[in-house]
Formats: structure tokens, sequence, C-alpha cells
């Protein structure tokens, strides 16, 4: 998984572990910088979760949840009173961006350019980790998945807000190749992570 996978699914998921499987440890490992598929079908890694379009021939998967695209900044921000942003306003303001090769999140940028919008990139980052951080401490703003923003806002005294585009709905997903589709353990922890996190 990601960052963002690591944010949002590791608390959780650590806990329900600790209570039912104490014996167990976790690894996780980025879905860039590895061959996935190569390592999937090894059997290095056996599950992958997140928003990865080019796990296809070969895998099984199975939908998590469904997340939009929202708008993040600072609370007190010159846009927190704002309910909704204009084009303009998301336009002119400054953008930190991610570019999270290798997931499906590197398109973002491809679909905003496709519906003629402009963001003014002050900083690109590889991953979302930092962005909260970020975000906190300056007046820029980011396009981040609902469920990371819905994560950040209490820690790092955010809040976020609805794009004034319509990008493509993430689609959270949890694969393993069919070599391990059978396997106990691996429908075991399938069935753990599907039943705490699907909706």
């Amino acid at each position: 998984m990601n960052d963002i996978g690591e944010i949002y699914f590791l608390s959780t998921l650590m806990k329900i572990l600790a209570e039912i499987a104490p014996g167990i440890s976790l690894l996780t490992i980025r879905t860039t910088g590895v061959n996935l598929a190569e390592d999937m079908e090894a059997g290095r890694i056996d599950l992958a979760i997140g928003w990865l379009p080019h796990l296809k021939s070969g895998f099984f998967q199975r939908r998590l949840f469904v997340q939009e695209h929202v708008c993040m900044f600072r609370r007190g921000h010159p846009l927190d009173k704002k309910s909704a942003l204009t084009k303009a306003e998301f336009e002119a303001a400054d953008h930190v961006v991610v570019s999270a090769s290798g997931t499906g999140h590197a398109s973002v940028d491809g679909s905003i350019e496709k519906l003629g919008v402009t963001r003014r990139a002050v900083l690109t980052v590889p991953h979302f980790v930092a962005v909260g951080h970020i975000l906190a401490t300056t007046d820029m703003i980011a396009t981040v998945p609902e469920r990371l923003a819905r994560h950040c806002v209490e820690p790092f005294n955010l809040r976020y807000v609805r794009l004034p585009l319509k990008l493509p709905e993430i689609g959270v997903n949890m694969f393993w190749h069919s070599r391990f589709h059978k396997d106990p353990g691996n429908q075991w922890f399938r069935s753990l992570v599907f039943d705490r996190f699907s909706d």
C-alpha cells in the first residue's frame, strides 16, 4: 500500500490483529519501487490495497470502497469561509501537488488538465504523508482523496471542500494473485480486511 493506505488502514488493522491474532506481524511495502505483479505472483507480497489500475491479468480483486477527491487547506486560510470553491479560486491558489507514481493517483494531473483547469503548482512531492504538515503552516491547497482528508482534519487543523471540477472516482480495491486464491491464510486475511473496511 502507499502512504495513504498506511494512514487510513494500519492503526485500525493493528488494533484488530492485537485482539484476534497477536502473533501476526505485518510488513508494508510501497507500491512504487517494486515489481508488484512479480512479487505477488512469487508470494513475496500477499495482498495489495489501493487504487492500482495496472494490476489486471492473473489477479483477483475486491472493491473496498469508492471515494472522491476533495480540496484541503488550513483553517484560517483565505478560502476558509467558502463552502465550495470556484474554478477561478482553485486555479488562482498555490497548490502542493502529489505525484504518486505507480498508483492511480498519478493520473490526477492528467484528469485536471483534460478539464481545461490549470493549477499553480508551487510544490510537488512524491507522496501524501507530508501534505498535512505542509498545509497546516502555509496558504497552499491540495487535491487529495476524501478519506485521507478526513484523517488530516483534526490533527493538522485543516478542512476540506468539494472540488470545482469533477474528477474520476477513486476505487480502492484489495488485490491478490490467483496462485493464492485458495490459500487459507490469504483467505482469512482478505476476509478480515474486507469485513472491517468495505462499504
